[in-house]
């Protein structure tokens, strides 16, 4: 929710926005994530790399109350693509 607040106040028109999200667990003793992969995919005419950047360090740093309470317990792995809609999405890895 907030990626997408920040980039509508940034006025960077999104036509399509979707994250996916998986984990590694440990496998014995308790069962907490060890590691967790995000996945951000933006479709929209212009949308610049630096303000979707912005979106995701500031909802990382600020804004995500959960991240807030594993950074430092859990690995994260953030990475996005950028489409315009007519070519398939160019991919980056965030690094915080």
């Amino acid at each position: 929710m907030d990626v997408q607040w920040v980039m509508d106040r940034q006025r960077q028109k999104i036509d399509k926005f979707e994250m996916g999200i998986s984990g590694a667990r440990r496998q014995e003793g308790s069962r907490y994530y060890e590691s967790i992969d995000m996945k951000y995919s933006f479709v929209g005419p212009s949308i610049r790399k630096d303000a979707v950047e912005r979106a995701i360090r500031l909802s990382q740093e600020k804004y995500c109350s959960v991240r807030a309470m594993v950074k430092d317990l859990v690995k994260l792995n953030i990475t996005y693509s950028i489409s315009d809609g007519a070519q398939a999405g160019t991919a980056y890895a965030y690094g915080s």
